[in-house]
């Protein structure tokens, strides 16, 4: 009883869907063996993440630095009534990225955005769809690790796992779980982005306004 009472503290952090996945093929295999202290770690950092609807950031993307600023929540989708979750992220250099579940998209060009630019969405730290990727893993069984991070981020958790093309590492807080920085190393070199959750009504209104959205106005698809 004692591993299914630590197991359910995953289910907050990964959301319904993945909830019904654990319900579904985990809790039998949960009742035999506790979750891993990595999961149960990782588990507490993306409760911690989910806090957040707007992160702001500095991305270091081939030698060249740019500000971001990613808000969260419902917007209007073009020729739909209703609203759509999803995230806008401007970045300093006026360049507007978005993801309403279909993928990322650049403002002013056709078709899913370029793998630079998913770079770019990614390292701007956006928190549900952190979430969302490294909750997926969990439920998966994929590896996640969440070790204690050296030298200048001595104070912080790596939550590190691999995808298809790079080495991705989200540093936390150890005690609060704010997060702080995502790293991200692939083939062509090291990439990375210094976090800073938060910026209040100025930030999600400088957003909203790069984007149009302004007095109920839509998001203009490209």
């Amino acid at each position: 009883m004692r591993a299914l009472v630590r197991f359910r503290l995953l289910l907050p952090a990964l959301g319904l869907p993945a909830c019904v996945a654990v319900v579904g093929v985990g809790v039998q295999a949960a009742a035999f063996r506790q979750p891993s202290e990595d999961a149960l770690v990782t588990a507490q950092a993306l409760q911690g993440l989910i806090r957040y609807r707007i992160i702001r950031g500095t991305e270091q993307i081939g030698g060249r630095s740019v500000s971001t600023a990613c808000v969260e929540g419902r917007f209007h989708m073009p020729r739909q009534r209703l609203l759509v979750r999803g995230a806008l992220v401007l970045l300093g250099n006026g360049e507007r990225l978005y993801d309403f579940g279909d993928g990322v998209r650049r403002v002013g060009r056709r078709g899913p955005a370029p793998r630079v630019d998913r770079i770019r969405f990614l390292l701007a730290g956006c928190p549900r769809m952190l979430d969302r990727r490294i909750g997926s893993r969990l439920v998966r069984g994929l590896p996640v690790e969440a070790d204690p991070a050296r030298g200048a981020r001595a104070t912080a958790v790596a939550i590190a796992f691999a995808d298809q093309h790079s080495a991705i590492a989200l540093y936390v807080d150890r005690r609060t779980f704010r997060p702080l920085e995502l790293t991200l190393r692939r083939q062509e070199g090291r990439a990375w982005s210094d976090l800073e959750p938060g910026g209040g009504r100025p930030t999600m209104l400088r957003v909203r306004r790069a984007f149009g959205l302004w007095h109920k106005r839509k998001v203009q698809r490209a």
